[in-house]
């Protein structure tokens, strides 16, 4: 969508123009940053996935379920998170979170809960599976990411986060942030790594090999989501940071 109104930028003697949105990298990126245009986008994927896995799922074999639920519904769920994520709340992501637990009814016959009866819950088929809800492959994603960084030469890493010269493991959060950018990346991910190391202190979460951290991480996580009843979601099983 274009508007008639003029940025005053000029690229190769031509004006740009002011646009709503725009699609990059196949990530649909609004001027308010909102993010509902690209959730909204995840969420249709995802259930025309749901569609097909309906029309397969009595000719599909047990053992390839959790791959054709990777394929089909985490590919879509996990691309970008680490960026559109971030304009979101539990609140705002439920959409894809109960198209998550959709594709889990349908590729393991799962029946729905009704008042005190329920013959299986997707909240023990997600632990069961060691499968992420779309908030924790959120966490799961940064904190890859982050670990990813620290791994760079000190020069980059100071282009893409700070960390404290007193003490390694710490990361230091921006200050000054608008009102409207302290969910982005270069926001959240310090917090979420100063959160983790603290959980993990006795364990320089630094000096892990890629497949331990990306163990102890899943595991953490895994762990927070399916905690208290195992029938029933709560906000705790869905956040890990309280922000």
């Amino acid at each position: 969508v274009v508007s008639t109104q003029s940025t005053g930028i000029r690229f190769e003697s031509k004006l740009v123009k002011q646009v709503k949105n725009i699609k990059f990298l196949c990530v649909e990126i609004t001027e308010s940053l909102s993010w509902d245009l690209q959730i909204n986008k995840v969420v249709s994927r995802v259930n025309r996935s749901i569609g097909s896995l309906y029309r397969m799922r009595g000719s599909l074999p047990s053992q390839l379920r959790l791959q054709v639920y990777s394929a089909l519904i985490q590919s879509y769920v996990s691309y970008g998170i680490n960026v559109w994520r971030c304009g979101g709340d539990i609140n705002k992501l439920f959409p894809i979170f109960k198209a998550q637990k959709n594709a889990l009814r349908c590729l393991f016959q799962l029946k729905r809960r009704y008042g005190s009866y329920a013959r299986a819950g997707t909240k023990r088929s997600f632990t069961d599976n060691h499968l992420l809800t779309v908030h924790n492959l959120y966490y799961y994603t940064v904190l890859s990411e982050v670990y990813r960084i620290r791994s760079l030469p000190l020069s980059t890493q100071e282009l893409l986060l700070n960390f404290s010269q007193i003490n390694h493991r710490c990361a230091k959060i921006p200050s000054g942030i608008h009102k409207y950018l302290d969910k982005n990346f270069i926001f959240m991910a310090p917090r979420l790594w100063n959160n983790h190391s603290q959980h993990f202190k006795e364990f320089d979460l630094t000096t892990a090999s890629p497949g331990s951290f990306k163990s102890l991480t899943k595991q953490r996580l895994i762990d927070n989501q399916s905690s208290g009843d195992p029938l029933t979601w709560t906000d705790n099983n869905l956040c890990l940071l309280k922000l």
